[in-house]
């Protein structure tokens, strides 16, 4: 069996030796070459994340979700994708405010135009005395409703009011309440015309009661009737008094009303009096057939010309307040002030409320007028004085 399997693996023809390199004893470096210490260098540190990164994030991650807020909850919802676009608010423009007699009562038309108030709204018309709600309209035809964009009212008098006061300013106030229950207002001055104004004021009732008191007066009473016309030769006043007018005080204002700075025509408004209010009364001038007291309220400090209707006085008291004169050349003084030289000039001396003084001459834009004082004379500023726009007219302008 050996001599079989020495037959079958026949010894190889050739033997290859590999054999390793010899390492040279000493590596050949270069002349300059130095070795590395790397134990001397320092370790390499994990580098730091700067901390401002998590602030930013922070931040851009709330201004998107702000965004998305107001996106959601603050801009309006619009199915169509179109811009919303702002409704113009409601407004009421008057076109007329009047007040007439029709079937025999005291009636007040209104004629006005809404814009962008719908129609069917529902419009309350109320009377303003002083600005203040007047009780005259009849409650059930004062309110109406906007038809084609117009407003009209014809509202009678209710069947019981007070009378109107000469002193007061009256105006109608449109009041319209729309849907959600906003509401819109205008105001405008009321036109009365003459006839309606007599009753308006109640002056025919006056009239009436003056014309059948000597009837039903007793005779001895008949000397008490004459003390007016006594007084009446003096309310003409030829010359200026030298010194003040003695003032009726504590005098109890009877309805409310508004204080003027003249009592000729339109005028400034210089305050409100009111009912209950404690009065000083300067003095009284006739002006157009009606009496006007030069008044000042120490509570308030209001001072001006008021209508006598705002005070119920008796004759007795009536008679005791010195009558001035707006007839030219003669000025009420309005409110105490200088006397100067000359406009804005120096001093002299000092003028009292409700001396009457004659005018001499004025500057020519009315600022200043020279006035006499008995034997005095001097410059005072046109605020401070009551005249008359005819009476000024005819004053000679200073050269």
């Amino acid at each position: 069996m050996s001599q079989a399997l020495g037959s079958s693996f026949s010894a190889p023809s050739h033997v290859w030796h590999l054999r390793r390199k010899k390492v040279p004893d000493e590596l050949s470096l270069p002349a300059d070459y130095v070795p590395t210490d790397y134990t001397s260098l320092p370790p390499d540190e994990p580098k730091k994340s700067s901390p401002l990164r998590p602030i930013l994030f922070l931040l851009v991650l709330l201004a998107v979700l702000g965004a998305v807020a107001y996106a959601v909850f603050v801009l309006p919802n619009n199915d169509d994708g179109a811009a919303a676009t702002a409704v113009p608010a409601g407004t009421i423009t008057f076109d007329r405010a009047r007040m007439l007699i029709s079937e025999d009562k005291l009636t007040t038309q209104i004629d006005a135009t809404s814009t962008n108030l719908p129609d069917g709204t529902t419009v309350t018309a109320t009377m303003l005395e002083n600005d203040v709600p007047f009780e005259f309209l009849d409650a059930e035809a004062a309110t109406g409703a906007v038809t084609g964009g117009a407003i009209k009212l014809s509202i009678p008098e209710t069947a019981v009011h007070e009378n109107g006061r000469k002193s007061a300013k009256y105006s109608v106030k449109l009041t319209a309440t729309l849907a959600d229950g906003k509401t819109v207002e205008a105001s405008e001055n009321l036109e009365i015309n003459q006839a309606a104004l007599t009753r308006f004021l109640g002056e025919g009732a006056d009239v009436a009661a003056a014309t059948t008191a000597p009837t039903t007066a007793p005779a001895t009473a008949a000397p008490t009737t004459t003390d007016p016309p006594t007084a009446a030769p003096v309310e003409p006043t030829a010359a200026p008094a030298g010194t003040p007018p003695v003032a009726l005080e504590n005098v109890v204002i009877s309805r409310g009303g508004i204080a003027y700075g003249t009592p000729y025509g339109p005028a400034l408004q210089q305050g409100n009096v009111n009912a209950n209010d404690i009065a000083r009364i300067v003095v009284k001038l006739p002006v157009n057939g009606e009496t006007w007291y030069l008044a000042a309220i120490p509570a308030t400090g209001t001072a001006g010309w008021i209508n006598s209707s705002l005070i119920d006085l008796p004759a007795s008291d009536v008679n005791q307040i010195t009558t001035v004169s707006g007839e030219a050349p003669f000025a009420v003084v309005r409110n105490g002030g200088n006397v100067r030289s000359a406009p804005s000039g120096d001093v002299l001396r000092q003028v009292e409320a409700g001396l009457q003084v004659r005018l001499v001459a004025r500057t020519a834009d009315n600022a200043w007028f020279k006035i006499e004082i008995g034997s005095d004379s001097g410059w005072v500023s046109g605020q401070l004085l009551t005249i008359n726009p005819d009476v000024a007219a005819g004053v000679a302008v200073a050269p």
